[in-house]
């Protein structure tokens, strides 16, 4: 899997820290490609696919000197938008459109950060068009997404980009649902009615969580640790 990282994926937002992170793990292991900024990495493929990567914090530019015979991809994190996928107050700087010179010379270009999918093509600043895709959320999270549909990206040999749409039908929200109670609602009830509880009694939170370690199956070294833990804050009051 070819990558670069996104602000979350970096220590304090800072590239310069990449090799402190999990995503550097993943590349030590072999299981991430690291797209380096701006430089080309070739991919074994046919026709042949060149990516060159721009992560968190470094602004895709030109390419001096497109090859005809490759297809060349931008790889990007950063915000960008549309007109209805942008959120309120969105950046005008990180509107589709302002990427026109920056990605002069690619054929297509991926974006990552906006959690709202879309597809798109810009004219560039020589008049060509650059199929453009920003795939959104590959995992839902908030109720505002929760009837969006993970989608992939296909990279044709053309150059245009298609959205293709992953199975989630087996995905299940958290929620409580009368008519469906493999929906998990359920155990989010019981949590809801744990709290009430612990609110009625005026538990304070080192009471509550005293009542948790003696629980069935906490862990004895878990217990130890978190009961330390509690006797060196109470020593800093």
């Amino acid at each position: 899997m070819y990558a670069v990282p996104g602000q979350h994926d970096l220590q304090n937002h800072r590239l310069k820290d990449l090799k402190r992170t999990a995503f550097w793990t993943m590349v030590e292991a072999g299981k991430i490609v690291y797209l380096p900024p701006g430089e080309p990495v070739q991919c074994s493929t046919n026709p042949p696919v060149c990516l060159y990567g721009f992560p968190w914090g470094t602004p895709p530019r030109p390419l001096k000197h497109p090859h005809s015979l490759t297809l060349e991809v931008a790889v990007v994190h950063a915000y960008v938008w549309t007109k209805h996928t942008g959120h309120p107050g969105a950046a005008p700087e990180h509107r589709l459109k302002r990427y026109a010179k920056a990605l002069t010379g690619y054929d297509a270009a991926v974006f990552g950060d906006n959690h709202t999918p879309f597809l798109a093509a810009v004219k560039t600043a020589l008049g060509e068009s650059v199929s453009v895709l920003n795939h959104g959320a590959f995992v839902p999270r908030t109720m505002s997404e929760r009837h969006h549909v993970p989608h992939a990206g296909l990279l044709h040999a053309d150059g245009t980009l298609e959205r293709a749409p992953l199975r989630a039908e087996g995905d299940r929200w958290l929620e409580a649902d009368a008519d469906n109670k493999e929906g998990g609602g359920a155990g989010l009830e019981a949590f809801v009615d744990e709290l009430q509880n612990l609110a009625a009694c005026a538990a304070d939170f080192e009471g509550a969580l005293r009542r948790c370690l003696d629980a069935p199956g906490v862990p004895g070294p878990v217990r130890d640790a978190a009961l330390a833990a509690l006797e060196k804050a109470r020593g800093k009051r």
